[in-house]
C-alpha cells in the first residue's frame, strides 16, 4: 500500500480518538497527501521528531515520525484547526497537559471557594 487516501479510508473509520496505529512502511511523505507540518512544540511530545496533521470532517488524523523512521497516526476527535474554542477543547480533553492544568484549575477553585465560605463563618 503507497496511497494514504487508500490508508486513510481503510483505517480511519475504525480509529478510536486517541489510540494510536503504526502507519505502513510503504507510504510517502504526509506532505505528499496534503498533511500540514507544524511544530513540535505546539504537539504533546512523544519523542517524536516530527508532526503532521490532516484536518478531516469528524476529527483530525496526527502523524508523529520520529528519526528512525517509525511514524504512527492518532485520531484526534476535536480539530483545533476549528477555532479557538476547539483548541482549548481539544488541549484540555485530548492532552496530557491540557488535562492537568484544568485539573489543578477546578482544585484551586474549589479551594478558593471553600476558603471564602469558611471565612465568612
Amino acid at each position: 500500500m503507497n496511497d494514504w487516501q487508500t490508508w486513510i479510508a481503510a483505517t480511519w473509520p475504525t480509529m478510536a480518538p486517541g489510540v494510536s496505529v503504526a502507519v505502513p512502511a510503504g507510504l510517502p511523505s504526509p506532505y505528499s497527501a496534503g498533511f500540514t507540518q507544524i511544530s513540535s512544540r505546539m504537539a504533546e511530545w512523544h519523542g517524536q521528531d516530527q508532526d503532521w496533521i490532516l484536518s478531516m470532517p469528524d476529527g483530525r488524523l496526527h502523524v508523529w515520525i520520529w528519526d528512525d523512521g517509525r511514524r504512527v497516526a492518532h485520531r484526534d476527535a476535536i480539530d483545533p484547526a476549528a477555532g479557538a474554542v476547539d483548541g482549548v477543547a481539544h488541549w484540555i480533553s485530548e492532552t496530557q497537559t491540557g488535562g492537568t492544568v484544568a485539573r489543578v484549575l477546578i482544585g484551586l477553585a474549589v479551594v478558593v471557594a471553600l476558603a471564602l465560605v469558611f471565612t465568612k463563618k
